[in-house]
C-alpha cells in the first residue's frame, strides 16, 4: 500500500489516469490532504483521500501498513514534525520505503 502525503496539487497523481493505474496497479493507494477542497477535488478523480489536519489527528491507518510513504514539501512548514514523523514511522511497515523531501 502507498500513501502520499504531498503539499502539491492532485492533479499531478491524476493527470493521466492509465499511467498512474499502470505506476501504482500493485497497490492501493491512500492521500492525505488538510485542505477539504483539495480532498474532495482528489476523490474525485478516483484517489483514496482522507481529509485531517496532520499536526492535530493520528493517521486513520493501522500499524505497519504501508510499503511506500511519500512525504513531500510538508515537513518545513510543521511548528513540530515529531509527533508527524512518529505516526509516519507506526503506519510504515518494518522494510517501508519513505520519501521525505523540502524545499
Amino acid at each position: 500500500m502507498l500513501l502520499a502525503l504531498v503539499n502539491w496539487d492532485f492533479e499531478v497523481l491524476s493527470e493521466n489516469k492509465k499511467r498512474r493505474e499502470a505506476a501504482f496497479k500493485n497497490f492501493k493507494f491512500e492521500a492525505i490532504e488538510g485542505a477539504v477542497d483539495r480532498a474532495q477535488k482528489a476523490g474525485v478523480r478516483g484517489i483514496n483521500v482522507k481529509n485531517l489536519d496532520i499536526e492535530i489527528n493520528t493517521f486513520p491507518f493501522s500499524d505497519n501498513s504501508f510499503d511506500v510513504i511519500l512525504f513531500t514539501e510538508i515537513i518545513e512548514h510543521l511548528k513540530d514534525p515529531r509527533p508527524v514523523l512518529k505516526e509516519i514511522i507506526r503506519i510504515a511497515k518494518q522494510k517501508a520505503a519513505v520519501f521525505i523531501s523540502t524545499s
